[in-house]
């Protein structure tokens, strides 16, 4: 885990591959609801667990393991995660449970701007 006070000087702070038993590194992460959630890169089998945090040191998986789809960007409004992936969308109240769904082509990046979500795919996103 890396951080920076200006995007400019990096810091180790902290190889969370000693932590937890997930041997891929954190593919996204977001601050949002009073604590950290970040995407953790396939797992056996393809799925992708979901870690939370709330002083980005110590994190734990979300309470279903290791049963999510491979999801790429993260990010959270208040009250509310949501995370994409090539073909499903995740939303969780608090980051440890999960409800998804199937979506298409929104799976590179997402943001919450304070009035709508925006995402970033290959194609138009939309919901299947």
């Amino acid at each position: 885990m890396w951080t920076s006070p200006d995007a400019q000087t990096w810091t180790l702070g902290r190889d969370l591959t000693t932590d937890v038993v997930w041997s891929m590194p954190f593919v996204d992460v977001t601050w949002g609801n009073g604590r950290f959630v970040a995407l953790d890169g396939p797992a056996y089998g393809g799925d992708s667990p979901v870690f939370t945090s709330v002083n980005g040191f110590s994190w734990r998986p979300d309470s279903t393991i290791a049963n999510l789809p491979l999801m790429t960007a993260v990010t959270s409004k208040p009250g509310e995660f949501a995370a994409v992936g090539a073909t499903y969308l995740q939303t969780s109240p608090d980051g440890l449970t999960w409800a998804v769904s199937p979506l298409s082509s929104c799976g590179n990046g997402e943001l919450w701007d304070g009035s709508r979500y925006v995402a970033v795919g290959t194609s138009i996103c939309k919901s299947r």
